[in-house]
């Protein structure tokens, strides 16, 4: 049933429009979700007239009010929007606003713009860059980590061997579990900014309006700082920018990376910490050993900014040499051009007098 439903022409061709990965993931579990509800096709559903297709939305929506989370059940009315929309035939719901078409408001980074700022960031850029695309949460939990327990989940790293650090978080919004995740470059930065502010004393400064009051926050930073640190990194970098810039971009580059890297919904879900149906303490277990068994081997190809940042760095390095090479070869062409010219006048000039020569013994 299901694969008849993502397989349907009329499915498919609405899911070819979505332009992440990530986006296409999730339509397709909230479009799943409904037809599954429906138990029928999707050209059936086409078929209805305007007023039976509002009343069956509407319906949808009410049974899964208690079942799903207001934010779900919103995206998923506008799943269904944007279905109809492709169509023509989209729904009114009285004024309420429904998304129906996919958001393109936003600045999609690809690995390759990371890449690039990553590698023009200073130490506590690269560790805020590395907290978020690590941890993959939203930009209010990662502000408010704390120095000393960040201190403390590199020490329990060191003190395991371990290159990855895997720690259980609640998320405030909603109250649900996640595994939260410190991969080795994010152990790497975080430490060198732990022990860079201490040694510049940046901790006893006062705080700009704008940031952190409170010193013991790991980096006293403030979410309108964040986004204005991305802006000028992104301006930096000459990246095209597709949109607008700010942090939660980061996240949702996190989450599609997951999603390519072979992690299933619930285990992208459990990562980040959005809602999945069941709490139960051994289903949880099961997405922790799932995550554990395969972040390590996405890491190296999907989430380690700094082996890319090091060959854009010698590849930068390398073409700056040529650059010198070629300045260097013009100048001995323009030197070689101005030798020749001088001989070939010298020829010139001998060569004329030889003829006025010749021209004289003529004459007489």
């Amino acid at each position: 049933m299901e694969h008849a439903i993502l397989e349907n022409e009329k499915v498919a061709n609405w899911l070819d429009e979505c332009r992440t990965p990530n986006t296409r993931h999730a339509y397709s579990y909230r479009i799943l979700d409904f037809f599954t509800w429906y138990n029928d096709t999707p050209e059936k559903f086409l078929e209805l007239n305007p007023n039976e297709k509002r009343h069956l939305v509407l319906r949808y929506q009410n049974e899964k009010r208690q079942e799903l989370s207001q934010n779900t059940l919103n995206m998923t009315m506008g799943c269904i929007n944007s279905f109809l929309d492709v169509y023509d035939q989209k729904i009114n719901f009285k004024g309420k606003r429904v998304r129906t078409t996919i958001d393109i408001s936003s600045h999609i980074y690809s690995n390759g713009d990371l890449n690039k700022i990553f590698a023009l960031g200073n130490t506590k850029e690269k560790a805020f860059l590395t907290l978020m695309t690590s941890t993959g949460w939203e930009i209010g939990a990662v502000l408010e980590l704390k120095r000393k327990t960040v201190q403390e989940y590199i020490n329990r790293a060191k003190e395991q061997k371990t290159p990855f650090y895997f720690f259980m978080s609640q998320r405030k919004k909603t109250g649900a579990l996640r595994l939260g995740c410190l991969n080795p470059l994010a152990l790497k930065w975080v430490e060198r900014w732990l022990i860079e502010s201490e040694d510049l004393k940046l901790r006893s400064r006062r705080p700009h309006r704008n940031r952190a009051k409170d010193k013991s926050d790991l980096l006293n930073l403030g979410a309108s700082g964040c986004n204005a640190l991305l802006k000028r990194l992104t301006s930096e970098s000459q990246i095209k920018k597709t949109g607008r810039i700010h942090s939660h971009s980061l996240r949702k580059w996190v989450m599609g990376n997951l999603i390519a890297g072979g992690f299933n919904e619930f285990e992208v879900k459990f990562f980040v910490g959005k809602n999945i149906p069941s709490s139960d303490f051994t289903y949880l277990k099961s997405l922790e050993i799932g995550i554990a068994e395969k972040y390590p081997k996405v890491y190296q190809a999907r989430f380690n900014l700094e082996t890319s940042t090091q060959s854009i760095l010698s590849l930068t390095k390398s073409l700056e040499e040529k650059d010198q090479e070629l300045k260097s070869q013009k100048i001995q062409l323009e030197q070689l051009q101005k030798q020749y010219d001088s001989l070939h006048l010298e020829k010139m000039l001998e060569r004329l007098q030889q003829l006025e020569k010749k021209l004289q013994k003529v004459k007489q």
